[in-house]
């Protein structure tokens, strides 16, 4: 055990003793804590200092001395650069790369419809299609519209949304 001995007589002494464990995961809490069964005593402060008795008389009080409190605080970062583009735009990567995926997700055949769930020629899910914005099946849609929901869906995740094609290009 260590001992921290204040200079004034007001001061604090504070015992420091190895650390508890009250509760073990999944104990019942009516089960007593694991002090009292032999473990560790908790820290304790003592609001009398253990120095011993001294006939010598202790100075005056100085006077009462404001403390001034500060927080640290981090300032948050700027928000992103937001670019105005016409209406119905949303920025994400270029025409030519949506051209490029889906020449390698369904051929270029922006109108395709194969039967496995995906549709469009960015072969978008139903799900993904209606969660940004699509209405009726993607493959019905031009081409345009299919990137306009696609740069909607990358805006949510990036390349991600498709893994296999977006690997293959070193996208992900």
């Amino acid at each position: 055990m260590r001992r921290r001995k204040a200079k004034a007589a007001a001061a604090v002494t504070v015992l420091m003793a190895t650390p508890v464990v009250t509760a073990k995961i999944g104990s019942d809490t009516s089960d007593p804590p694991l002090w009292a069964h032999g473990a560790p005593v908790r820290p304790k402060v003592l609001l009398e200092p253990l120095l011993p008795p001294t006939t010598e008389p202790l100075p005056p009080a100085g006077p009462a001395v404001p403390v001034a409190l500060t927080t640290t605080t981090t300032v948050p970062p700027p928000p992103p650069t937001v670019t105005t583009l016409p209406a119905g735009k949303t920025p994400g990567p270029s025409d030519s790369a949506w051209d490029r995926l889906a020449q390698c997700e369904s051929g270029g055949v922006w109108h395709i419809n194969t039967g496995n769930g995906y549709y469009g020629g960015l072969q978008f899910s139903l799900e993904s299609w209606r969660a940004v914005g699509g209405t009726g099946y993607p493959h019905q849609h031009s081409r345009e519209t299919q990137i306009e929901m696609a740069k909607r869906l990358y805006a949510q995740g990036g390349w991600r949304h498709w893994p296999g094609c977006s690997r293959k290009f070193g996208w992900l």
